[in-house]
């Protein structure tokens, strides 16, 4: 089975979704594919989140994003 969009469908779900769940100021920490993070802080900047910041993983790639909800 492909994933659709190319593995971002779940993430854009997911973000999408999140601020339900969350308190204000609550966070949401996503592990990504490696040449998914670009799109990943697009879709939560969209989303409304902010702070977005991705942390590299030990091979220095860019592996988690994470973002605030206000």
């Amino acid at each position: 089975m492909i994933a659709e969009k190319y593995g971002t469908a779940d993430l854009e779900n997911i973000i999408q979704a999140a601020p339900k769940h969350l308190l204000q100021n609550g966070y949401l920490l996503l592990e990504h594919g490696y040449q998914q993070a670009e799109l990943v802080q697009e879709l939560m900047l969209t989303a409304g989140f902010v702070n977005i910041e991705t942390q590299l993983d030990l091979a220095s790639h860019p592996r988690v994003t994470w973002g605030r909800w206000c």
